[in-house]
């Protein structure tokens, strides 16, 4: 027992290695990684899967550094052990995760899993005669959590295998996890339908108004050119390490011209005099000469004034270390450092939210070369916003006869992986497509993954398809129960890097299948129209990604929301440099990443808590993936209602959408 123990704390051990957590420096390391040890055995988790739940919930409750305490961890444990509740009981007849000794080999426990009962000292084999109120023993309390009993009325789940496993002999068939699974996992799920979150600021209705009239069309979908969207494969993996550093340097170039614009970073304020002058010298029509704008200034140049420097931030590391407050590097741009590298001295900034990849803006001095001191950080500017004119908003949403009745657009929107870890049935999806037709919305967006390449039967090669064979009959299953019940509704499909049917590269063309009417094949990530509003998605965990690499002070308690942020901030769908490991980016088409403007709806799938969030005009929503291992997942359902009339101005003038004042964000159980 000791060595397999002695195996599984170091496999614990080097998976927070692998997340940049030092958990064997910490003082009592050896006793966090015992306890860490007997959580993977308590609620059956490898160390991988284990560190990244850690991770997870170490983000969400923001823990400094992600570091495990014996207090956090009991928190962690309780939380394992809520979530277990919605899954089956893993008992000895399934998976005995206890390390048995001579000592302990011959208990009740572990002879029960045989159908033997053991009767003193005296094993005698037979037709066991427990009561189920005494079955549980003693030795089960660290296996069995206590609101997993009868009482729960959980265990009933399991009567169609022919009772509970402790009274089954242990046989190939009682070990098998997808068919003992299946059915306390999703199947026997709790809380279909229920609202997680609803976001509601103006407490509007959360039902679309009946159908009174149809407009023409009656939702718009619209991929434009100008928005950097991919519409086809390309050929890749031929990029050369020059074209990924001018892309490097392009972002950083026009996001300081940017924030220059922006923030008037180097507009001097004239004196009374001077602008009378000016306008003096305008009157009379003469010329006036201007001085040559100031620039930024080299990042490595000298300085005990102040002065503006911009670039990128960087890790002080050899590509593997994680970002903090004294590894921060801010690289310059080509034109203006000519691609110098100096040490950041973030005391004397107030605030601050930085990770690597982001381009920034600074105020501060450089008294020697090789070490900047800022007092001021712009952490990037965001795109405009689009604007539409008040006659289109009229003819989207109101019917030219009367001004009194307004449509609202309705869409969902759902996350893969469409089916749970222990089969591939699909049944969360077609409990979805159930809600589609019963709701009918306007759009249907389904991001990837569809064929999950992390599913553990297609890891393990237990199928007998093509992973292109599974994706079409997902996909011809979606189409044909949409059609035939909610005719109207517009489906959209985007990929995932996840997909297994396709390229795994980033920026990801659209799918390639052929495409019926009101079926539409985006790329990722996409940004495109439906009616006036502005969507943009992408389904790389890009909050996740970031969430490890950020260092922060005083930015307040709302982490969602400052990550999300970044990405309108930076105007990239991934502005992490250099990308987490799985994501494969192509920097000859890395332009499709761009946020061309700020979208009104930003859809940000992860596997941190779901949310809906208004950010300063933008409606941030991350939907939660369809399904989690065996359980249930979330998706989303946005009711976007008609601006009040009396807000649409009668002038030519354009208006600013203001989306997240009017809509209504349900995040639901499936």
């Amino acid at each position: 027992g000791g060595a397999a123990m002695t195996s599984t704390e170091a496999s614990v051990l080097h998976e927070f290695s692998e997340q940049n957590v030092n958990l064997a420096a910490a003082a009592d390391g050896s006793l966090l990684a015992a306890k860490c040890v007997q959580l993977c055995a308590q609620h059956d988790l490898q160390p991988s899967a284990f560190v990244d739940k850690w991770m997870a919930y170490a983000i969400n409750n923001q823990l400094p550094d992600s570091l495990p305490t014996e207090r956090a961890l009991e928190r962690f444990g309780n939380e394992l052990q809520k979530a277990s509740r919605r899954k089956p009981v893993v008992t000895s007849a399934v998976v005995d995760t206890t390390i048995h000794t001579k000592d302990t080999i011959m208990t009740d426990d572990f002879l029960s899993s045989f159908g033997v009962e053991s009767v003193g000292n005296i094993s005698v084999k037979g037709e066991p005669e427990v009561e189920p109120a005494q079955k549980p023993p003693a030795t089960k309390a660290a296996v069995t959590p206590k609101p997993h009993t009868a009482g729960r009325g959980r265990m009933t789940k399991r009567k169609p295998m022919g009772g509970s496993p402790s009274k089954q002999p242990l046989s190939p068939s009682s070990l098998s996890s997808p068919e003992s699974l299946k059915d306390g996992g999703y199947a026997g799920r709790q809380n279909a339908g229920h609202v997680e979150v609803l976001y509601n600021p103006e407490n509007r209705s959360t039902e679309k108004p009946p159908m009174l009239f149809r407009l023409d069309p009656d939702v718009r979908l619209i991929m434009s050119k100008e928005m950097h969207n991919l519409d086809r494969p390309y050929r890749y993996m031929f990029e050369k390490s020059m074209a990924r550093a001018d892309s490097l340097n392009d972002r950083v170039h026009y996001l300081s011209a940017a924030m220059r614009r922006e923030y008037a970073l180097f507009k001097k304020q004239e004196t009374e005099l001077e602008a009378a002058a000016r306008a003096l010298a305008a009157d009379d029509g003469e010329v006036v000469d201007e001085e040559e704008p100031e620039d930024f200034a080299a990042v490595s140049l000298p300085s005990q004034e102040p002065v503006h420097v911009s670039g990128l931030i960087c890790v002080d590391a050899l590509g593997e270390g994680k970002l903090n407050r004294s590894s921060v590097l801010l690289e310059g741009g080509m034109q203006v450092s000519a691609g110098a590298r100096v040490r950041l001295n973030l005391t004397e900034a107030p605030s601050y939210s930085l990770f690597p990849g982001q381009v920034v803006a600074m105020q501060g001095v450089n008294s020697l070369g090789d070490c900047f001191t800022p007092f001021k950080i712009y952490q990037g500017c965001r795109a405009p916003q689009a604007q539409t004119t008040p006659q289109d908003f009229v003819n989207h949403y109101f019917s030219a006869d009367t001004a009194s009745d307004a449509q609202a657009l309705d869409m969902m929107i759902a996350t893969g992986p469409y089916t749970p870890d222990d089969n591939l049935e699909y049944r969360p999806l077609e409990d979805l497509l159930d809600v589609v037709n019963h709701v009918s919305p306007d759009v249907l967006l389904l991001a990837g993954p569809f064929v999950d390449i992390d599913h553990p039967m297609i890891k393990n090669a237990e199928v007998s398809k093509t992973f292109e064979e599974l994706m079409a009959e997902v996909v011809a299953r979606i189409i044909s129960r949409v059609r035939a019940e909610s005719k109207d509704t517009q489906i959209v499909f985007v990929p995932s890097l996840s997909d297994a049917a396709h390229d795994g590269v980033f920026p990801q063309p659209p799918f390639q299948f052929e495409q019926p009417e009101n079926v539409h094949c985006f790329s990722n990530p996409v940004t495109f129209a439906v009616k006036e509003m502005i969507v943009g998605i992408s389904t790389t965990d890009v909050l996740f990604h970031m969430s490890g690499q950020e260092v922060s002070s005083e930015q307040g308690g709302d982490r969602l929301g400052r990550l999300s942020k970044h990405l309108l901030d930076q105007r990239s769908y991934y502005p992490l440099y250099p990308p987490a490991g799985g994501v494969n980016i192509d920097f000859d088409h890395v332009a499709h990443l761009r946020l061309p403007v700020t979208p009104d709806i930003l859809i940000v799938p992860s596997r941190l808590s779901y949310f809906a969030k208004n950010l300063d005009g933008c409606l941030v929503i991350n939907p939660g993936h369809l399904t989690k291992r065996r359980a249930g997942g979330t998706y989303a359902r946005v009711v976007v209602h008609a601006p009040r009339r009396v807000d649409i101005r009668e002038d030519r003038k354009k208006l600013i959408h203001n989306v997240p004042s009017r809509a209504v964000v349900q995040i639901i159980r499936v």
